[in-house]
């Protein structure tokens, strides 16, 4: 307030807009190359704003108006509707990581192909699946890097902590990355976690409404044995997760491909056959889609794509191959099991 003016300070502006010209990404193979000091990497587009406002000391006729609009705006003034679920028992939740809708598919639905970097012959099995069941290409959230992805994702919300501290920790301001689970390189003391969402993530959920739960991946902690070999040990760094986490499946280590990813989780979907049941939470990270850029010895971004797509298609030709109806059932019968070059 300065006088009868508000003053209001908005650190992200207008947003960001797209930057298939002059921003870092797979085309030019340059997506990690100094990514925080070109202008055309996503944060570096954010540009604050600063509005004043003559309605500070507005009379109660006056802002009425915009209170009763606001509420229009967000349906607070319609009563809420009663929840009505499909009958679904079971639950597969594929977490890809760090690509935009228009980038894996530009070319469906309402895409820009101009932002298209991996169309359907390095992702057809993606392809087949949103032209199979359905797409949406209209849900719409403001993540701009991995941080936010992973709780919209995660938790279908950001917290204030994440918004203040993202910039910090991407300019390599030396501040810790704190948004899956660890604060400071380590599991907090008592689960304190400072960027835990007050209503938690889906696997507290979960717990609450005793769903059974199964974790590959997300949210975990451990070491690698070496590039090779799966390590010996994952723990979910959660307590929803720590009883719910398959230990042998890696978390994000891009040197450890997703066929291997892959081979874990058949694996343990032919033991859920074999017993007759199966989890009916399972969450499953595929993050090799991440990409490497141009680093050496490294998949090539197409590559590194082209892994998650044949991982995700064995996933749900293992839903069909692996499974005899009495867990889950699967409408994927009549699609083949498809490949994407790898190098």
């Amino acid at each position: 307030m300065h006088g009868s003016r508000l003053l209001v300070a908005n650190s992200k502006g207008h947003g960001t807009r797209p930057n298939a010209t002059d921003g870092p990404g797979p085309r030019s193979s340059q997506e990690h190359e100094g990514s925080s000091q070109r202008t055309g990497y996503t944060l570096a587009r954010l540009r604050g704003t600063f509005t004043v406002a003559t309605v500070a000391n507005a009379d109660a006729a006056t802002l009425a108006p915009l209170t009763d609009r606001v509420a229009r705006m967000n349906r607070w003034d319609s009563p809420p509707t009663a929840a009505s679920y499909p009958p679904i028992r079971h639950v597969i939740y594929v977490i890809n990581e760090n690509r935009t809708y228009d980038q894996m598919l530009g070319d469906l639905a309402d895409g820009d192909t101009s932002l298209l970097y991996f169309d359907r012959s390095v992702t057809p099995n993606h392809h087949a699946l949103a032209e199979r069941f359905g797409i949406f290409d209209r849900f719409l959230v403001n993540a701009e890097v991995r941080p936010d992805g992973h709780d919209w994702s995660t938790a279908a919300y950001t917290t204030d902590y994440l918004q203040r501290t993202v910039p910090s920790n991407y300019g390599g301001k030396s501040r810790s990355y704190d948004y899956e689970g660890t604060n400071r390189g380590r599991v907090p003391e008592s689960d304190d976690d400072v960027n835990a969402p007050a209503c938690g993530y889906p696997w507290d959920a979960a717990v609450r409404k005793r769903i059974t739960l199964r974790n590959y991946g997300e949210f975990v902690i451990g070491t690698d044995l070496d590039a090779k070999r799966v390590p010996h040990r994952y723990m979910g760094n959660k307590p929803a997760l720590r009883a719910n986490t398959c230990d042998s499946f890696p978390g994000f280590n891009m040197n450890i491909t997703n066929q291997r990813r892959a081979d874990v989780w058949i694996s343990e979907l032919k033991a859920f056959d074999r017993a007759g049941t199966m989890p009916q939470l399972m969450i499953v990270r595929l993050p090799n889609d991440h990409t490497s850029g141009a680093s050496a010895r490294a998949p090539t971004p197409k590559a590194a794509v082209a892994d998650n797509d044949l991982a995700l298609g064995r996933m749900v030709e293992g839903c069909r191959k692996h499974n005899s109806g009495r867990a889950v059932r699967c409408s994927w019968s009549k699609t083949k099991l498809r490949t994407a070059p790898t190098t």
